[in-house]
């Protein structure tokens, strides 16, 4: 049993008293309730010093064995309560560094798909002028078939000196080559080959390790 006054335990040691409407209280803390109000705590009616009545209550020791042992008990649970809220707070500070570590390795791979794409339309372009100038290579060198042909054929028909006209010819062939650009096939044809293979490789998949959040 409590005092509905202060709340603690009714005990053998502080004295126990009764209002007329039979509610049970501790002595000092009903008298001095009944100078601030003359009602009962309990049910509100009308009570006053000559109606009391004191108890003589013989509580059984196991009674307070058994309040000892569970207030014992809400205070371990208590303490268990406390050292779970505190693992809880670790485990979303924890949730919160891999919600982190894995929006960054996100925009990683974002990058690094773009990245990809890039490569992916730089090679494409590499592609293209490649077989652009392998396309001129191969124009060049049916112009000097012709050149070499025509000078055979000039010699043969006109009985025209072969070295004047083939100094002539080359003129001209000089001229044509200098207009393609023939003297910069050679170093653009390898330049083109260095830069589409490191596209390629660039472009080629790595090992992909999986994401491996820190442990705690």
């Amino acid at each position: 049993m409590f005092c509905a006054i202060c709340k603690d335990r009714l005990n053998s040691v502080v004295e126990v008293v009764s209002t007329e409407c039979g509610h049970v209280f501790h002595s000092e803390c009903l008298f001095k309730r009944i100078e601030d109000s003359k009602t009962c705590p309990e049910c509100q009616k009308p009570i006053s010093r000559e109606n009391i009545t004191k108890l003589y209550i013989n509580i059984d020791p196991n009674d307070e064995f058994d309040a000892a042992f569970v207030e014992s008990n809400i205070r371990s649970l208590n303490r268990s309560l406390m050292e779970k809220e505190a693992e809880l707070n670790i485990s979303l500070d924890h949730l919160k560094e891999l919600q982190l570590q894995a929006a960054n390795e996100e925009k990683k791979a974002d990058m690094n798909r773009q990245r990809q794409l890039y490569l992916q339309y730089e090679l494409l372009c590499v592609n293209r002028e490649y077989a652009a100038l392998t396309a001129l290579e191969k124009e060049v060198k049916k112009l000097k078939r012709e050149n070499k042909r025509l000078i055979g054929k000039i010699a043969l028909n006109h009985n025209i000196c072969p070295r004047y006209v083939e100094e002539d010819l080359h003129a001209i062939h000089s001229n044509i080559t200098a207009n393609i650009g023939n003297t910069e096939l050679v170093p653009r044809r390898s330049l083109f080959k260095k830069k589409a293979l490191s596209c390629t490789e660039m472009i080629r998949p790595k090992d992909k390790r999986g994401f491996k959040p820190s442990a705690k």
